[in-house]
């Protein structure tokens, strides 16, 4: 996939570089010879994004691989968070990831290729995070929509899966995990791949 069938760089797009672990999977796919285009947009409003992806599109060319950035940190208890709070911070999580496939899965259909990466904080499996419930609820809906998107879309050419992004550290597993399902994961559709940052392990579930 890392070969545009043009001979140009192909494109890959990361939504919400504003933290460590976009500016590390940019970095990293830059280094693997994408075309990176790294978006700071609000991913949760629709419209913004849209336009963003098609500048991108109009810009750099067809996006071919896409990563969802991860939703706004805030810990706070449950209790402590009031019903339009709740409902904020699980849009920034779960809108951003729907709004950027909707944004770019039609042109990949249209090209019969692509790669979607979603990311879902640490809080979203077994044990993880303390007080932040929201990521716990957002980030294990991303994984169901990412397991059932990857049966809709394999079809098409078009492989997803999910990385789970450790709350710590640099971001350099996580980026070194989708460079590699971007270089080298033809065979992985569907699947939670939980980097262990300093070790540079790829655990699929």
């Amino acid at each position: 996939m890392s070969e545009g069938g043009t001979g140009a760089r192909p494109v890959a797009l990361v939504i919400g570089a504003a933290g460590m672990v976009g500016p590390a999977i940019a970095r990293r796919l830059a280094a693997a010879g994408y075309s990176v285009a790294p978006l700071t947009a609000d991913a949760a409003d629709g419209g913004s994004i849209a336009d963003a992806v098609h500048g991108v599109a109009a810009e750099i060319g067809p996006i071919e691989v896409l990563v969802t950035g991860l939703g706004e940190a805030a810990p706070a208890e449950f209790t402590g968070l009031d019903g339009a709070r709740w409902t904020q911070l699980l849009n920034s999580h779960l809108r951003a990831v729907t709004n950027a496939c909707r944004a770019v899965l039609p042109g990949m259909v249209a090209a019969h290729r692509g790669m979607v990466v979603t990311l879902v904080p640490r809080a979203a499996l077994p044990g993880g995070a303390p007080s932040r419930p929201y990521e716990a609820a957002a980030g294990g809906t991303i994984i169901g929509f990412t397991k059932s998107l990857a049966v809709e879309m394999a079809p098409q050419g078009i492989r997803v899966n999910c990385v789970v992004a450790p709350s710590t550290g640099t971001g350099d597993a996580v980026a070194d995990t989708v460079a590699f399902l971007a270089q080298e994961g033809d065979f992985y559709v569907g699947q939670v791949f939980t980097p262990v940052e300093g070790e540079g392990d790829k655990h699929g579930s």
